[in-house]
C-alpha cells in the first residue's frame, strides 16, 4: 500500500500487539514504500536506539538521509543519536 494512514494504523497496531521484530519489519516496509514519509524512518530509528542497536540506528538514519536529504527532522534525529 502507498497510502500513508494506512501504514501508521499497521503502525500503531505492531506496536500494540505484536512484537519488536514484527514492529521493525511494518516500519521497514513502509520506509521502502514511503521513503519520502518520514515519520516511518524516525520511528524506526528510535526503536533501535531504545533497544541498545545504535549503530543500527545511525544505519536507518543514513538512508533517511538518502531519501530526505533536506529533511529538519532526520539531520535532528542524528545530532541527537550522536
Amino acid at each position: 500500500p502507498t497510502k500513508r494512514t494506512l501504514w501508521l494504523q499497521a503502525v500503531d497496531l505492531e506496536r500494540k500487539h505484536g512484537t519488536a521484530t514484527s514492529l521493525d519489519e511494518v516500519l521497514e516496509a513502509a520506509s521502502e514504500r514511503l521513503p519520502r514519509t518520514e515519520i516511518f524512518w524516525l520511528v524506526r530509528a528510535k526503536e533501535k536506539w531504545l533497544a541498545g542497536a545504535v549503530d543500527e540506528s545511525r544505519s536507518i538514519l543514513t538512508e533517511a538521509f538518502k531519501a530526505n536529504p533536506d529533511s529538519e527532522p532526520v539531520w535532528l534525529a542524528a545530532g541527537k543519536l550522536e
